[in-house]
Parts: C-alpha cells; structure tokens; sequence
C-alpha cells in the first residue's frame, strides 16, 4: 500500500479579496477538514491585504485547523513610488505569495500590507523590493502564481530576466524561498513549470504544489464569474467580459492535486513540502486568553520606571490635592515609619524619593496604614493607603504607562487653555487619576469606588 499522500493548501484567496475571493470561511474551512481531516492546515493569501486575517485566525483555531497567515502582495515593477502604467502584468505589479513564519513575520507582513497602502498604492496597493528587504525577517516566499514576475518573464521568453529576479528574492529570503507550481490545465503554465523545475533543480530549491484557490468548490466557479463581472463593471452575458480560463480553481482534495501533478513527473517534494511549510508556520496572535495591552513607551527621566514615575507623580499630586493633609511634614513621618533617612528638600522632593522605595517596604507599611473598607474618616494615613492600594493595582494589570500617556497630554491641555472635562464614567473613582490631574473630581468627597475602574 502506498504512503498515504500528504497536502496543505497554501494559497487560497478568501472572501477578502474584494471582488475575486468567492469562499467564505464558514464553509471553506469546513471544506478543509473534511479533504483533509488529520491534522489540517489552510493558509489565507488575500490580494493585497491583510483585512480578514484575525477573523481567519479565530475561526480556523476554534475549528481545529491550523491558520497560516499570509498575503498575496501585489509587487511594483519598479518602486512603489512610480505612478504610471508599465509594461508588466496589469500595468506594471505583479503577484507574490508570502507566509509569515513567526509572531515577527506577522508584523512584518502588517507593515508590508499598510505600506503597500500609505505609499505604493497606484490602482492596486503595491510594495517593491526595496520595503520587502526591510521587512522580509519571519517571511516565507513562494515565487507565485502566473501573475508573478518570475512565471511572467518566463512566458516572455526572458530567461536571463527570471533568473536574475530568482536570485535577488534568493538574496533577501535565502532558504525561506521556495518554488511554487500550479497545474490548471494551461498551456502557459506547462511552458513555466518546465523552466521553473529546472530553476529548482540548479539552484537547490524546494518545489510546492498550490492551486490559488478562488473559491471552494468546483460548482462556485458561477459564483465567482459574477464577482468578476462586478469588478470589471460588466454583465455576465458579455462575451467579452474577463473571466477566468477555467473552473479549476477551488479548494482541491489531495488526490485532485496529486492528478494535476502526477507522481511520476513531480514526485513527493512538492506535496511534502506544503506541509513542512505548515509544521514552519507557528504564529500566535495575542488575542483571546492570550490578549496582551500594547501601550506606547512613555519617555521617562532616567533611573525611573514606569511604576515609580507614576507613584512620584501621585504623591506630589496629593500635595497639591490635600495641603491639609498629606504635607512636608507627613511625608516625613512615613519615611520614619518605613525606616528611611528623608533626603533634603520640600515636599516634592520627599515624594520623588519616596517613590524609589522598594515595593516590599511599601507592602510592610501598608500593614500599619488604616484599613479602607468603611472609612469613616479620610486622614493621611488613609489617603496614602488608597494610593498605594490603587497602584499596586495598576502596576499588576500592567497599566502604569497608560497613566503616564493619559495624565500627560491632559495636563498639556490644560496648561494651554484647552477645556478638559472634569472626568467621565469609572475613571472618576480614581484617586491617582485625580492626583495626577486626570480629572477633577475628588473620589474621596464624593464616595467614589476605585473597583468600579479597575477591579483586581
């Protein structure tokens, strides 16, 4: 009995290509598992884009098939800057599959995507090799579909062209470059893959079977030729509308792949090499269970952290809040009761040095400190207690630097003219938010709950 024939499907347009992408994720990863049902993989290569790759991501994952996020970038002929039409594919860009390897490739493929928006955008969004060299670490390349320049050069009879363009993408990905073949049935594609297995052959590099899969099935090659017809503002029962050659491109079974691909003339590697590039392929978004807050790094004066930066800030706002209270002289005491030496100074540089006390000091302290639950009377002590209560919160869910942001062009605001409410919803029953000058509403006067902002 022969070895049982192993398949991952990389290159499948989705519902996010705009106007070409006919398979809907419901029913094409349905598809996926069952022609593959041990141990399934898809990757998502939209044109240009990179829009549904979360959603793609969410849903594969609760399915039990493993996402290989990707995009079918659109490469200038030249640089991304030029605004004319060439003579390329479809006026000078041409196609090229990519895979993002690691959690870095993913970013890289982000940055290539919205790039390829903000800079390269001329009738398609467009990148150019020189953004591709900046972003290509965690990428994987496969040299494409028709459309991309090495087939195109090829079918022009520019052998010397192809090659040269072989060797730069070899250049920028090295080992992480591999060549992809299609077999629709076309003639063009019989003359490319010769050439291209040939280029395979002398420069040492993996061959892998894709099918650009348009839609997921053969019955919704219909479906797709009236999207088609959308995009090129046509009717389907225009003879010379654009369509595609065939109904070859849905999601195949292995078996339909292994027949465009015979064993004989292609062997193995292209097949086995799918699903390398899928075992390569490990990428985990920080969404979910796995959700982390990415907050700009606030610029902080040397020998601070982002904690004790925001601590120093709170308690010198509390002198300013509570002059009756938290003054000179009660910052004094605590460093008695912490059994520190105070530093020379006024009262904001007591708390500047306070806030370099070591986190178990302050633990030991807070002790000693006035309980919070039912606080009749909001003396120091009890006002010190709540801070370091509403920091230690913060620092543990991670969000000191996101005060440092926030206080920071609010106070910039203000010290402009510029009208600034007083604070709205939760953040109101913060008593750091109030000290640093977030809002301006007292929560101890008014019996405001800390827990309602930020509940450990």
């Amino acid at each position: 009995m022969g070895r049982k024939l192993r398949f991952a499907h990389l290159h499948q347009h989705t519902q996010y290509s705009l106007l070409d992408g006919a398979a809907k994720f419901s029913d094409l990863l349905q598809w996926v598992k069952e022609t593959t049902p041990e141990d399934p993989a898809l990757a998502i290569t939209d044109h240009g884009n990179l829009f549904g790759a979360v959603e793609f991501y969410k849903k594969a994952t609760e399915m039990g098939i493993k996402p290989i996020l990707g995009y079918e970038a659109y490469v200038a002929a030249e640089s991304r800057f030029d605004r004319k039409r060439g003579k390329g594919l479809d006026g000078g860009y041409f196609h090229l599959t990519l895979l993002a390897k690691d959690f870095r490739g993913y970013q890289n493929l982000v940055r290539l995507a919205s790039r390829a928006y903000l800079e390269g955008f001329y009738e398609k969004p467009r990148i150019d090799r020189e953004i591709l060299k900046e972003h290509a670490e965690g990428l994987i390349a496969l040299s494409g579909c028709l459309g991309a320049e090495i087939p195109q050069f090829i079918l022009q009879d520019r052998l010397d062209l192809a090659e040269a363009r072989l060797e730069e993408y070899l250049s920028i990905f090295g080992d992480r470059f591999f060549i992809e073949i299609q077999n629709h049935g076309l003639p063009e594609q019989r003359k490319v893959n010769e050439v291209l297995k040939e280029f395979a052959r002398r420069y040492g590099l993996g061959l892998v079977a894709t099918n650009d899969g348009h839609y997921v099935k053969r019955e919704d090659a219909r479906a797709h030729e009236v999207l088609l017809a959308i995009q090129s503002k046509t009717t389907l029962d225009d003879p010379e509308r654009w369509r595609f050659p065939c109904d070859e491109f849905y999601v195949k079974t292995p078996e339909e792949m292994r027949a465009m691909l015979p064993e004989a003339e292609w062997g193995d590697e292209p097949f086995d090499n799918t699903v390398e590039i899928a075992r390569l392929c490990n990428v985990d978004l920080p969404i979910g269970d796995r959700m982390v807050y990415r907050i700009p790094r606030f610029p902080l004066p040397e020998g601070r952290t982002e904690a004790q930066y925001l601590m120093e800030l709170t308690f010198k706002g509390l002198l300013k809040r509570y002059p009756d209270r938290i003054t000179e002289g009660f910052y004094r005491e605590v460093y008695r009761l912490l059994g520190r030496i105070p530093p020379h100074g006024d009262g904001e540089a007591l708390a500047e040095g306070l806030a370099q006390v070591e986190r178990e000091a302050w633990e030991g302290l807070a002790g000693r400190l006035p309980p919070l639950e039912a606080v009749r009377e909001w003396t120091a002590e009890a006002i010190l207690h709540r801070a370091l209560y509403e920091l230690s919160v913060i620092e543990r869910m991670g969000f000191p630097g996101y005060f440092l942001i926030v206080q920071d062009y609010i106070n910039w605001a203000k010290g402009r003219g510029i009208s600034v409410g007083p604070g709205r919803g939760s953040a109101a029953g913060s008593l750091v938010a109030y000290a640093v000058g977030i809002t301006n509403i007292d929560p101890l006067r008014f019996g405001l709950l800390f827990e309602r902002f930020l509940n450990p």
